[in-house]
């Protein structure tokens, strides 16, 4: 009878294991089954991810291209007959990187991310902090660095001047409600800075009633590198000649072209407008050989050059501090325009129309640097 008893407590036992071990199956079967989405949602997000920062340095790739190409069409607004097409293209790119720098400081948010956004913005810092020491040796005043006025609803200026009133801003990743441009060339301003800290012979010299100062240097001579001797004509002279002048001059230089090379010349009309702007591009374009359009080029870079250089040295270096469309004219045109004897280093202009944050300082009687 006992054995009868443990004979079915033991079939109960076993049904019950057995019971138990079909669930722990069960449960084994769907652990697998979620470990197996969990890979391949894990699988997903790395890919995802991979795709994301290929598109995050393609993004910020792109937005570092645009800065670059509007500085170099900058240069090119000097040229009255493509201003119109230049500050077009110029409008479309920072356009579009104002489309871009959302979408790069909404990665930045992300961890994951965030290391790509820094190395980005690194250069940016380095760049603000430059400008800023820039500035102060212009202006010589201490600015208030990351000043926060009022009328500004929290926005802050990078640096401000109170003295002169002047507000530093520099395109930055913190910027999410604006957008500014910065036009500079960091090494020769900096061969100008960094003398300054450590020379005495440099000094600011402070013009009344001109929108620029100027850094004046004792004993250094500027036009050392003046071209003399030379029959070039002027860039002036040149801007009147008609086609058949620009032929004649050619002709006149030994330049080595041929008659073909004179007849291409001749049937695409080059005045003397349009000899100074052309490029070894537009020469090949009409037919010239490699040989007779490089030294084409070589002798209008060497007017050009020439001409700038024309005027006696000042034994200055210009540096212009403006909020206006000067920026426009160019470099060699506020030259033209000052009467000065050496290219100036134009430092920032004015913002495009569509920012809030510059309308609302001039607004406030805030000239911008």
């Amino acid at each position: 009878m006992q054995s009868e008893l443990d004979l079915l407590e033991e079939k109960a036992t076993l049904t019950e294991l057995k019971a138990k071990n079909a669930e722990l199956m069960a449960k084994k079967a769907k652990l697998k089954t979620k470990n197996a989405e969990y890979i391949k949602l894990k699988d997903e997000t790395a890919k995802l991810k991979t795709e994301n920062t290929k598109l995050l340095k393609q993004i910020i790739e792109k937005y570092a291209k645009n800065k670059v190409d509007i500085v170099k069409l900058k240069n090119g607004l000097q040229y009255p007959i493509l201003f119109e097409c230049i500050k077009a293209t110029i409008l479309e790119l920072e356009e579009k990187n104002a489309i871009l720098r959302p979408i790069i400081e909404e990665f930045a948010k992300k961890s994951e991310y965030s290391h790509l956004v820094t190395a980005f913005d690194k250069k940016n810092r380095k760049f603000q902090a430059k400008c800023i020491q820039i500035a102060e040796k212009i202006l010589d005043e201490e600015p208030i660095i990351e000043y926060r006025p009022p009328f500004l609803d929290g926005l802050e200026f990078d640096a401000f001047f109170q003295k002169y009133q002047i507000a530093l801003e520099v395109q930055g990743r913190q910027h999410r409600f604006h957008n500014t441009s910065w036009y500079k060339d960091v090494k020769k301003l900096e061969d100008i800075v960094n003398p300054l800290t450590r020379k005495n012979d440099y000094w600011l010299t402070k013009l009344p009633n001109r929108k620029f100062k100027y850094l004046q240097h004792q004993t250094s001579d500027l036009s050392q590198d003046t071209r003399t001797g030379s029959s070039c004509p002027s860039v002036k002279e040149i801007k009147e000649w008609a086609p058949a002048q620009i032929v004649s001059f050619l002709e006149s230089r030994n330049l080595y072209l041929t008659n073909s090379d004179i007849e291409m010349i001749k049937k695409n009309g080059i005045a003397g407008q349009d000899f100074l702007l052309l490029k070894e591009n537009d020469l090949y374009r009409i037919g010239l050989p490699i040989g007779p359009a490089r030294r084409i080029i070589q002798l209008i870079k060497k007017i050009l050059g020439t001409s700038l250089m024309d005027r006696p040295s000042t034994n200055l270096v210009y540096v212009f501090i403006d909020n206006s469309n000067i920026w426009i004219e160019g470099k060699y045109t506020v030259e033209n325009l000052e009467q000065l004897g050496g290219a100036p280093f134009l430092v920032g202009f004015r913002p495009p129309p569509n920012d809030s944050l510059w309308a609302r300082i001039r607004d406030q009687g805030f000239e911008g640097l």
